[in-house]
């Protein structure tokens, strides 16, 4: 099995007995003993339901969804699966706290967002697969899981090493609705606790870069043909898989063709703090929440009224950057793309516990 993620050794001691506590937590907390350099691993629900856990109070959304899938054998029979789908809510009074603040950041809140995926037991995946959109600020406060078992590996895409999934489209087509209801049901909730602050569908920081960036010289983009067609088909295909809450997609596809910049989130556990990605006339900057300067920087302003001028001043400065690169020569933009992973390195290690 390879963890991957962590920056340093020192990094990896802290870091390891949570994520395999929080990978192999059904079979800790069915009597199954994980020892770590004489560690006693512990089981960590991110659901934050099960009352044997160190970290629980969480409310159950609604009641689990079993979703029944008959699977096609070779003999031409076929076999009963199911996928159960649950959803939590956390504590408002985690909310309060903020995500970065003492027993919060021991709960790893604000680190692991979306979606955590159970194979047979085992999770093996975690994030959003395009089931919904992620938003800033309340997804620190709802948890998600999905189990299935080994023969629906195929719907799921399960890879090879068995710790990564792509959904097949017949499976997410099945499991969309029921996920984006539920989410949008429990951010809405979120949204109407006191002192939630409330999303739109473009932040302060893409707002303001649309008014002033007509006052900077124009970027001359003068991309190949193929370049210019697969930002185009960037563009589409953003707008279909990442509508914010309460937007069509048609409303999505005017927003990236309308802002020159705009903010979405992504996990990846190996990749740099922010990466660009060019489509249409607009530029998608995305910020990678698996990396500590989303968890140590970024995510404690997203949930703070009084901060909400930081947050935007950093929002503009990756803006720049990717303005910056963007008007670039494709020479100096793979410099860019080296730096960055520089940057990103150096700034794991500085912001790791």
């Amino acid at each position: 099995m390879l963890i991957k993620g962590f920056s340093t050794v020192n990094h990896a001691e802290k870091q390891l007995p949570v994520a395999l506590g929080r990978i192999f937590r059904f079979f800790l907390l069915g009597g199954r003993v994980i020892t770590l350099n004489t560690i006693d691993i512990k089981s960590f629900d991110p659901l934050f339901l099960d009352a044997h856990c160190e970290h629980k109070g969480a409310t159950l959304h609604g009641t689990p969804i079993e979703v029944d899938v008959n699977v096609d054998l070779e003999d031409g029979s076929k076999l009963a699966s199911k996928v159960i789908v649950r959803f939590s809510l956390l504590p408002e009074e985690w909310q309060h706290e903020g995500a970065s603040k003492g027993d919060n950041r021991r709960r790893g809140l604000g680190k692991l967002r979306g979606i955590s995926v159970v194979r047979a037991r085992r999770e093996i995946d975690y994030g959003y697969f395009g089931l919904v959109s992620p938003q800033h600020g309340s997804d620190n406060w709802w948890a998600a899981e999905i189990q299935f078992e080994p023969e629906l590996d195929e719907l799921f895409g399960v890879t090879h090493t068995k710790q990564q999934i792509h959904l097949s489209e017949s499976m997410k087509s099945r499991l969309e609705p029921l996920v984006r209801g539920n989410i949008s049901s429990l951010r809405e909730k979120i949204s109407k606790r006191p002192g939630s602050r409330a999303t739109t569908n473009s932040t302060a920081a893409e707002q303001k870069a649309k008014a002033k960036d007509r006052q900077l010289r124009a970027i001359k983009d003068e991309p190949s043909p193929d370049k210019q067609e697969a930002a185009e088909a960037a563009a589409r295909t953003y707008s279909e898989q990442h509508p914010r809450e309460g937007e069509t997609p048609e409303q999505a596809k005017r927003r990236v063709w309308t802002f020159p910049f705009v903010l979405e989130l992504e996990n990846n556990p190996e990749g740099p703090f922010y990466r660009t990605l060019m489509a249409g006339p607009t530029t998608i900057v995305y910020l990678n929440t698996d990396h500590p300067f989303y968890s140590e920087v970024y995510s404690p302003l997203s949930a703070s009224d009084a901060a909400s001028g930081a947050k935007t001043g950093i929002e503009l400065l990756l803006f720049a950057l990717a303005r910056a690169e963007r008007q670039a020569t494709e020479e100096t933009q793979e410099i860019y793309r080296h730096e960055r992973n520089e940057w990103s390195t150096i700034l794991r290690v500085y912001l790791s516990d």
